[in-house]
């Protein structure tokens, strides 16, 4: 199982906080079956510079030579979860600027519980430049039902979406669950990750413990979609194979 949303590189955002606590949140992860993880730090504003760079790339570097020192498989990969007030412009020079460089995946943030009046703007300049953004979370900014049609056009446009594991379960409330059982039902999922930030509350394997759930929800043949081939061909820097929405009628 591939995770492709983390926040597990020491002392960098609201992740990890230490290397302790990375290590711990992997481990984790391992055990519930999850062998690849994309590190996904945010980027403040402020830090756009080579100096923020070059520590996250350090820090990313120790956990990888901690992981091997207790040999276990598990292989990191590195992207960015970029806020949609940031101008991506100036972070094309990062080599993280896209999920495990792929040149095409970016991870896009809304603001909790708001979705900017210019979010389809962005998708829209996005897919000219080419590249695909994936939405993290939406399920934290929709406030209400009628917000749900505004991420069908951003399909239309070429978006997808990327749900939190904690979500579907309830972790995050009663109403960011509803609104993330009506996005899976109504085909507008294509991620499933963990968004994980420590080892007690937001875990890794909270991805493992949403499988069983969103099949019974969307379908074994969707969920496997959403959890393993589109995450696989998404690291490939490849074209997801079905948006299909053909699971809606059987």
């Amino acid at each position: 199982m591939i995770d492709i949303h983390t926040h597990i590189i020491p002392g960098i955002d609201d992740g990890a906080k230490d290397l302790d606590e990375s290590l711990n949140m992997i481990r984790n992860g391992y055990q519930a079956g999850i062998k690849t993880l994309c590190a996904t730090p945010h980027i403040p504003p402020n830090q756009i510079d080579f100096g923020f760079e070059e520590k996250i790339l350090s820090g990313l570097n120790l956990l990888k030579i901690k992981l091997s020192e207790e040999e276990m498989e598990v292989k990191i990969l590195l992207g960015s979860e970029i806020n949609i007030n940031l101008d991506w412009r100036s972070l094309k020079d990062f080599s993280f600027f896209t999920l495990n460089h792929s040149g095409k995946f970016l991870l896009l943030e809304l603001p909790l519980g708001d979705i900017p009046s210019f979010t389809e703007e962005m998708i829209f300049n996005l897919a000219i430049e080419g590249y695909t953004p994936i939405i993290a979370h939406p399920e934290r900014s929709i406030s209400q039902d009628s917000q749900i049609e505004r991420v069908e056009r951003w399909v239309n446009l070429g978006a997808l979406f990327q749900l939190n594991a904690g979500s579907p379960l309830g972790y995050f409330g009663k109403e960011i669950k509803r609104i993330s059982w009506k996005l899976l039902k109504e085909g507008l999922i294509h991620f499933v990750a963990s968004d994980a930030h420590d080892e007690k509350n937001r875990t890794i394997d909270s991805l493992a413990d949403a499988f069983p759930l969103v099949q019974k929800i969307v379908g074994e043949k969707r969920a496997s979609e959403i959890f393993y081939q589109n995450p696989k061909n998404l690291v490939k820097g490849e074209k997801l194979k079905s948006l299909s929405l053909d699971f809606l009628k059987e």
